[in-house]
């Protein structure tokens, strides 16, 4: 997702997640190109359904510009493409 960068709102994210009780496997985040803007990978184990709510509700959260949701099978077909390359 693309977040303003303030630190409320990360933990505003991370309360979204723990409203639910889903465990973040593994959480990298990155300044974006713009000084102001922030890149945040989540990633989670969890079906799908679960998956839709929570891109629901994090959309809706303030400073949240964007949410995206990626799949392992995305995320392989991304890397390989990329190597191929």
């Amino acid at each position: 997702m693309m977040v303003v960068n303030h630190p409320a709102t990360f933990i505003r994210i991370l309360g979204v997640y723990s409203r639910r009780g889903i465990r973040i496997d593994r959480m990298s985040i990155n300044r974006a190109d713009q000084q102001h803007l922030s890149n945040v990978r989540i990633t989670v184990q969890c079906d799908s359904s679960m998956i839709d709510q929570l891109i629901k509700q994090l959309a809706k959260q303030i400073d949240v510009i964007n949410v995206f949701k990626c799949s392992d099978r995305n995320i392989a077909s991304k890397n390989n493409n990329q190597t191929k390359e």
